[in-house]
This record gives C-alpha cells, structure tokens and sequence, in this order.
C-alpha cells in the first residue's frame, strides 16, 4: 500500500472489521471535501485514511463497504478534542 507523510506517535491495528465510506461527514461535521473513513466497533473515533485505494477500490459519493484492514494509527493525548483519528492502511481485504 502507499505510505503516507503522518508524523506523531502511532500505534498498529491488525485484521479489524470496518466499515468504509467515501463521505464529507464525520460526527455530524461537515468537511469540505469528501474523504475516505473507516468507522469500527472498536474504535471510539473514525478513521480518516490517508491512502484508500480509490483507484482500485472505488466508492460513490456516501457509498460505504465492509471490509477488514490493518493500519498505523495516530495515538492522541486523552486531552485532546478530535472528529477522527489519522490512520494509514497497511492491508485490506473486501
């Protein structure tokens, strides 16, 4: 997969289900573009994707995919207010 520029503390999550979308919302907030998410039961935040293989893998305007992945993702301070958590693919499988 492509790697992406993240910087920060990460940690690694393997073979979680999920579920994909290609949305301009997170947590009732509007972006402004449209992004690729991962929303699990497991994490508390989504996850915004900074390398989706659209090309290979397309999803419509608020179309969603279940799949399973692994993934580097950004650890945050507990203090810290966010919408999302920055997360990079490593695998995924549909």
């Amino acid at each position: 997969m492509e790697k992406c520029n993240l910087t920060g503390k990460f940690t690694g999550i393997e073979n979680q289900r999920g579920t994909v979308y290609f949305t301009n919302e997170i947590s009732g907030t509007t972006l402004t573009e449209y992004r690729y998410i991962i929303i699990t039961g497991s994490q508390k935040l989504p996850l915004l994707l900074c390398n989706y293989p659209a090309a290979t893998y397309p999803l419509k305007e608020k179309e969603s995919k279940t799949l399973t992945f692994s993934a580097k993702v950004e650890v945050l301070p507990a203090e810290t207010d966010a919408l999302s958590i920055n997360a990079e693919l490593t695998a995924i499988r549909f």
